[in-house]
């Protein structure tokens, strides 16, 4: 490969990075105390037009680069943050498809589905994801909101108790584990 090949390469896993890193903010939220109306994303409005430009770009990388998955999966997280969850799912699929064993793809089509209310896909998705790596503390999370959401509580409480032993600085599971004491009467 020739000296500008090789620095197109170099921009296009910069911009990925990048935007990845602007975007890796796009996980879990209780909304109004994790009620029946409740996200399970969060959405950005983009009266700047930023989103856009972030997409546009990822979509160059992807151009360049058709057979990287992490590349589909940044771009579906993009387009999840402004609320254009078919698209997003799209492209995690293209993922998924791409890297059969990327977990994280399995855990953001997940949440994509959670937005739609399609929870049957969204539970297959985060099994999926936890079969694909066992430690994927977001995809423990994500199952355990779901099954918290729907009432069974004994699965929820396991699914979130594994996500604080992977991640025991992560606040949204002991918040939803809390929820769940909560609900129970547990208040202690």
């Amino acid at each position: 490969m020739n000296r500008n090949g090789v620095l197109s390469n170099l921009r296009s896993a910069a911009v990925v990075a990048l935007v990845a890193g602007a975007l890796a903010g796009c996980g879990e939220t209780m909304g109004s105390l994790g009620g029946p109306s409740a996200k399970v994303a969060e959405v950005e409005s983009d009266a700047s037009g930023a989103s856009k430009g972030n997409i546009a770009s990822l979509s160059d990388v992807i151009q360049r680069n058709p057979s990287d998955p992490t590349a589909y999966n940044t771009r579906g997280i993009a387009y999840a943050k402004i609320g254009q969850f078919p698209e997003a799912i799209e492209d995690f699929s293209k993922s998924i498809q791409l890297d059969p064993k990327f977990s994280g793809a399995y855990t953001n089509r997940a949440l994509a589905y959670r937005q739609i209310e399609k929870d049957g896909p969204a539970l297959a998705d985060f099994n999926a994801a936890i079969s694909a790596n066992p430690n994927d503390a977001a995809a423990y999370l994500g199952r355990g909101n779901l099954l918290r959401a729907q009432g069974h509580f004994p699965d929820a409480l396991a699914d979130l108790n594994s996500a604080i032993r992977i991640n025991p600085e992560g606040a949204q599971a002991y918040h939803a584990r809390g929820l769940i004491y909560q609900k129970q009467g547990n208040h202690a």
